[in-house]
């Protein structure tokens, strides 16, 4: 009987390339010692190609900050009317000014005719007219001639320095006085929240809307920042758009805040091809 041959093969493995020795194997073996030079080739090239990408920094770049896309909208600011009065000279000198927060405070003693420079008598510590910018102001009018027109002037830049650091709502006035002896006082009414007034659209009511006003406090000065704060968190929801408005309130001194909301309802549909 003729004895049969054994069917080995030799098959070179590159030592370079998987680290294998030249070795006598069977067919079956050979197939196995494919199947892990395929899975090691795949295993290299894939961490190639994630490194590839890993270093690929325009790919990872951090995205920039957008701005947001609600837009607040502005705030109303009573129109200021020209200066007028009359340019007749009614005391040679402006010598002092008295900063007061209401009209009862004016004096009528004769001792503030010896007064030099800027004075308060008011209340609020915190106020603008203790700031250097109310100060300048007033400094650029002490030595010039007392007249309607300067002294309404200055009253008007005073308004202005308000609205300029945020509080757009002031009443600066020169009541009725004595200025023979050169002191002027000046009463400077920092208006306060008297109430906060909600009108809502037809399909969102009073409650969904008051809960996002967080910063406009009864009782607060009027601040911009503040306002446009809550009109923001407001505007958030894309089925309405809320505007503010401004009243004077019951008490003296005081301004109603409203918020107005024109809604649409709130349902949006798509179609895709």
């Amino acid at each position: 009987m003729r004895k049969r041959r054994n069917s080995l093969r030799y098959v070179p493995f590159l030592q370079k390339v998987v680290g294998l020795e030249f070795m006598y194997i069977t067919p079956g073996k050979f197939v196995r010692r494919n199947t892990v030079l395929a899975i090691l080739v795949c295993f290299f090239g894939v961490v190639f190609y994630s490194q590839a990408f890993g270093q690929n920094i325009e790919r990872y770049r951090p995205l920039e900050l957008t701005p947001p896309s609600v837009q607040i909208p502005e705030i109303d600011r009573e129109k200021l009317d020209a200066v007028t009065g009359d340019d007749k000279v009614l005391v040679e000198q402006l010598e002092a000014v008295i900063v007061i927060d209401h009209q009862d405070k004016v004096s009528k003693e004769t001792e503030i005719d010896d007064l030099l420079g800027v004075h308060h008598k008011f209340e609020a510590t915190d106020s603008l007219v203790y700031g250097a910018g109310v100060q300048q102001i007033i400094g650029r009018y002490l030595g010039q001639p007392i007249t309607l027109r300067n002294l309404n002037q200055m009253a008007r830049d005073i308004i202005l320095h308000y609205r300029d650091c945020k509080q757009p709502i002031v009443d600066v006035a020169i009541p009725e006085q004595r200025i023979t002896g050169g002191t002027v006082h000046v009463v400077v009414t920092e208006t306060r929240i008297d109430r906060i007034v909600v009108q809502p659209g037809g399909y969102f009511d009073c409650c969904e809307l008051s809960r996002w006003i967080r910063c406009t406090q009864t009782g607060d000065r009027i601040y911009e920042p503040k306002l446009e704060s809550d009109l923001f968190w407001l505007n958030q929801n894309p089925f309405r758009k809320v505007t503010l408005d401004f009243q004077p309130g019951a008490n003296s001194g005081t301004t109603d805040v409203i918020f107005k909301s024109c809604d649409v309802r709130p349902l949006r549909g798509y179609i895709g091809l």
